[in-house]
């Protein structure tokens, strides 16, 4: 992570926790103010704009056409091909296959915290168009030739892989103690 980015996420994250703070201190009457609640919403909100800046604001090399897979499992079959080849570190194949994954495994987390009673037919609807949406919006910065990074059906495949386990992995921790899921009633 460069420097640029960290204070990036810094300079957005400050305004946005005012911003939440203060509207959050107006609307207290209407809204009760829980402090698990709001420590959560604020865990969040922080994840959000550190994901949206490592995704959309982390500049690369400006490349003169869009840099578009539509082949599904193209870049991973790939990444394994040019590690077995020798072309590929194992950390480089790891991170980037890995790091998908990673990064919306806690969207899936907050999917949970939020709505406990998704069907399967649902959380994979979210988790698809989550990434979907991602990927759009990736597509339309490199028509506005302010591209970041490679718009790749591979990426919506394993973000989709991120949200469905961060969403059954807390289920299935919460759903053994049912203690511990009143925590978490966000409701």
């Amino acid at each position: 992570m460069r420097i640029g980015l960290i204070h990036l996420i810094v300079a957005l994250l400050i305004p946005t926790y005012l911003i939440y703070i203060f509207l959050r201190l107006l609307f207290i009457k209407k809204f009760k103010l829980k402090i698990k609640y709001e420590v959560i919403r604020l865990i969040f909100l922080a994840y959000l704009i550190c994901s949206l800046s490592i995704l959309w604001f982390n500049p690369v090399p400006n490349l003169e056409h869009v840099p578009l897979n539509i082949i599904p499992f193209k870049t991973i079959i790939s990444y394994f091909l040019d590690y077995w080849g020798g072309n590929l570190s194992f950390f480089i194949m790891v991170s980037n296959l890995l790091g998908n994954v990673l990064l919306t495994l806690p969207l899936g987390f907050f999917i949970y915290i939020k709505n406990k009673n998704l069907s399967f037919k649902q959380i994979l609807l979210i988790s698809f168009f989550t990434p979907l949406i991602i990927e759009l919006v990736q597509l339309s910065l490199h028509f506005l030739q302010l591209g970041t990074r490679i718009v790749d059906i591979d990426d919506i495949i394993l973000n989709m892989l991120g949200i469905v386990s961060g969403y059954y992995l807390v289920k299935f921790l919460f759903y053994r103690d049912s203690s511990k899921l009143k925590v978490l009633n966000m409701e």
